[in-house]
């Protein structure tokens, strides 16, 4: 075997336990974020529907490329919404973008208060949310039909 096919496969298995880790560092994150949903009495459709989209984010977009760490995400939150989530999702409308933001804020300012984030990281968040997803948001144009 060559040197470059055993590099390959060294950096292939490396990917995978980096993922794996990742995925129980995340189902860890999941859980105490239900905990904390669960205490504001929101429904179990609200509930459901913030961890479904957290989970998306954390679980699908962060490791599908780089292999993020959810907590080192908070940067991508932009091109997540703004690109792939409309990109891979047809359907997706302005309304569903406004639940994803407060889903990314509720979960993010659980982190904060968890003491897992900075309070740098939410001003980040906002930022991104105030300067790249909003604008973008009210020029958004639902796909109709096909």
């Amino acid at each position: 075997m060559s040197r470059e096919v055993r590099f390959e496969i060294m950096e292939f298995i490396k990917r995978k336990e980096k993922i794996r880790l990742n995925r129980i560092s995340n189902f860890y994150a999941l859980q105490t974020f239900e905990s904390y949903l669960r205490e504001y009495n929101l429904s179990d459709k609200e509930i459901e529907n913030h961890l479904s989209n957290i989970d998306l984010f954390i679980n699908d977009y962060l490791l599908r490329y780089e292999v993020i760490a959810f907590h080192n995400g908070i940067h991508t939150v932009g091109e997540y919404l703004t690109e792939w989530l409309t990109e891979n999702f047809y359907g997706v409308n302005k309304k569903d973008i406004e639940i994803y933001i407060e889903s990314f804020i509720k979960f993010y300012t659980h982190n904060v208060n968890g003491g897992y984030l900075e309070k740098d990281d939410m001003i980040e968040l906002y930022q991104i949310i105030n300067d790249e997803v909003r604008p973008w948001l009210a020029n958004f144009t639902e796909k109709k039909g096909m």
